[in-house]
């Protein structure tokens, strides 16, 4: 009986390793994230980079194809980037004309995507706030980190 046992399973590994079928966990699209952000004042009224929790994520971390969703509560906001975000982000056409800047609406989402292409780095931006006349506050200034 176990002779039986042993010989259906090696068949069964044979004929799923020759049709291609991986056996064993892979890395897929399943292990793509989207990451939400909204920004919004905190228990001291000091506008920050959050996520769905509460907590702060100035600075956050995402890999390529990532997709990543910042929600403006409250106010309009401006998204200022240190460099040409065409070189980093999928986005929506009339996003970024300028490369660098775009203005968001209140409680209104910045959806963008990590480009398969993009180069592992450090994107620093700012978020300024148009009601309230002030910067958003996050591990001076905020950052994201693209990485594989």
């Amino acid at each position: 009986m176990i002779h039986k046992t042993l010989i259906a399973l090696l068949l069964t590994v044979f004929f799923a390793a020759s049709a291609g079928v991986s056996l064993l966990p892979s890395e897929t699209s399943s292990s793509l994230q989207t990451i939400n952000l909204r920004i919004t004042t905190d228990n001291n009224n000091i506008w920050r980079v959050q996520d769905n929790e509460g907590k702060g994520k100035g600075t956050f971390k995402a890999k390529r194809a990532d997709r990543i969703n910042w929600l403006a509560m409250k106010s309009a906001m401006e998204f200022r980037f240190n460099k040409d975000v065409s070189n980093y982000l999928n986005f929506a056409d009339g996003l970024f004309t300028d490369g660098k800047t775009q203005l968001v609406d209140a409680n209104k989402r910045l959806r963008v995507s990590i480009k398969d292409t993009a180069p592992m780095d450090t994107l620093i931006y700012e978020v300024y706030v148009v009601e309230a006349d002030t910067f958003v506050v996050g591990n001076s200034p905020p950052r994201l980190i693209i990485s594989r």
